[in-house]
């Protein structure tokens, strides 16, 4: 299977990318919070595009520089 040249973060790596738990990532992305792409059973994928626009809308404060 071949993706798109766009860039696709495992969940684990788009968790640690922007600060979230996997479960909270996971669970964000259930309640439509954040847009995945399935990439098997087991994993999705998530964009860095929309994961650099998730920080900013809900303005969680570890994410603001002091």
């Amino acid at each position: 299977l071949t993706h798109e040249a766009v860039a696709e973060l495992l969940s684990a790596q788009a968790a640690a990318y922007i600060g979230l738990s996997v479960c909270a990532l996971l669970r964000a992305r259930r309640a439509g919070r954040l847009q995945g792409v399935r990439l098997n059973e087991k994993d999705w994928g998530f964009r860095q595009s929309v994961l650099d626009a998730y920080p900013r809308r809900y303005h969680r404060p570890t994410m603001q520089a002091a």
